[in-house]
């Protein structure tokens, strides 16, 4: 458990950290008693509402202190708000004061930047930090909707911090955005991603295209597991980007029956590529319960598409027999 003292302690190096002019409420939050959240940390000073209603996009992202260089870039290639999630420990913690700095000297990082900073408390670190090298994956989970929950908009662009997007993407993404998701439908807009293997990122679907073919450039995990990664149609994508900046979206299926085979295949990759010699139990396992668990899920929808389909039919208005 964490004990009150420590959390005091963590406080106060929140606001020890922050720029001596700030004014920013700073909400500290406690999560499963090991990390400490401060919302609000450093505040950005530009809404980017303007005149059209559109509600902006923010790009939320999460990032460690051996990350400063990408966090420190990423107002120069979005132009829009940008919600940071900082994971912290004892020994990086002065990350906070450089971030300050940038924030009060740079203006372009001053207007889009907000960060909250998420840490774990100083005594607990010894206790904690194994099980975190062993549950990276949730980490990575909760840094991401930290930042999400700090993002000042409700439309956000979620990625990694070592990312780069296309030119202009903030603004260009941003009428799609408003038009498709609308809190009510359970959408999600999904974008290309690509490897690079050279110091030249393309930027643009011009370089893009030439690197893809000169085999520079790749689709996004393509010697790990393409097949749970690949998006259909690159080809026609790039021909109709290269004649059209009309911003387009198309729904993009994903079969039962077809997902189950690539998630298995996934388990199996996993499985087998973990360990020098896999347990066959372990991925058995896994290839049962993760069939019952999807033809389940099957029976389960046919069963409510039936219901449905015969109220529709029972309250069909049935017209009487004329009298001979």
């Amino acid at each position: 458990m964490i004990q009150k003292d420590e959390y005091l302690k963590l406080e106060n190096q929140f606001f020890d950290a922050r720029p001596e002019n700030s004014d920013n409420l700073i909400t500290m939050e406690m999560l499963e008693n090991e990390y400490c959240i401060g919302y609000n940390f450093l505040k950005a000073t530009k809404s980017f509402r303007e005149p059209d209603g559109l509600e902006p996009v923010t790009l939320a992202t999460h990032a460690t202190s051996d990350m400063i260089n990408e966090l420190e870039n990423i107002p120069e290639m979005w132009d829009g708000p940008i919600s940071i999630a900082l994971f912290l420990d004892v020994q990086s913690q002065n990350a906070l004061i450089y971030l300050s700095a940038v924030h009060r000297c740079v203006p372009g990082f001053r207007e889009k930047v907000g960060i909250t900073s998420h840490c774990l408390p100083n005594d607990t670190i010894p206790k904690i930090m194994p099980s975190i090298a062993n549950n990276a994956f949730k980490r990575l989970l909760l840094m991401r909707n930290v930042a999400r929950k700090g993002a000042m908009t409700d439309l956000h662009f979620i990625m990694d911090a070592d990312m780069i997007v296309s030119e202009g993407m903030a603004q260009r993404v941003k009428k799609i955005a408003n038009e498709m998701i609308d809190g009510d439908r359970k959408t999600v807009l999904l974008v290309r991603r690509f490897e690079n293997d050279h110091v030249d990122i393309p930027r643009n679907v011009g370089d893009l295209e030439e690197a893809l073919r000169e085999e520079r450039t790749f689709e996004f995990h393509h010697a790990f597991y393409s097949v749970a990664h690949k998006i259909e149609n690159l080809d026609s994508w790039i021909q109709y980007s290269t004649t059209s900046s009309e911003i387009t979206t198309w729904p993009i299926q994903y079969p039962t029956l077809a997902l189950t085979v690539v998630a298995l295949h996934v388990i199996l990759h996993t499985v087998r590529h973990g360990t020098p010699n896999p347990d066959p139990m372990v991925y058995s396992f896994y290839f049962g319960a993760l069939t019952l668990f999807v033809y389940f899920c099957m029976f389960v929808k046919f069963s409510y598409k039936l219901f449905i389909s015969k109220v529709k039919k029972s309250k069909k208005p049935v017209t009487p027999m004329p009298n001979p």
